[in-house]
């Protein structure tokens, strides 16, 4: 990809960022962390509806089994490490 450089002032950097819409301020919020790139993938995958997130049943209600689809969804989280 090509890369541009830009000479901006820290006074300009806090501008454009305080225009960005709440959508744009979380995308970059998890680009600039540790594992925002995993984040931002995961968060297009929920978006798109190529994953669902567990439901607060499926999450903490102990006395419910799991049919296999959110087993497989609750592996997935459960592999995720949140700093």
């Amino acid at each position: 990809m090509p890369k541009v450089t830009v000479d901006m002032s820290i006074e300009d950097i806090a501008e454009s960022i305080s225009r960005l819409s709440s959508e744009e301020r979380e995308t970059l919020l998890l680009l600039l962390s540790p594992k925002g790139e995993e984040l931002k993938t995961r968060k297009e995958e929920i978006e798109s509806g190529k994953i669902t997130t567990l439901s607060h049943e499926e999450m903490f209600d102990a006395s419910t089994s799991l049919s296999s689809q959110s087993k497989k969804r609750f592996k997935a989280f459960r592999t995720t490490t949140f700093e």
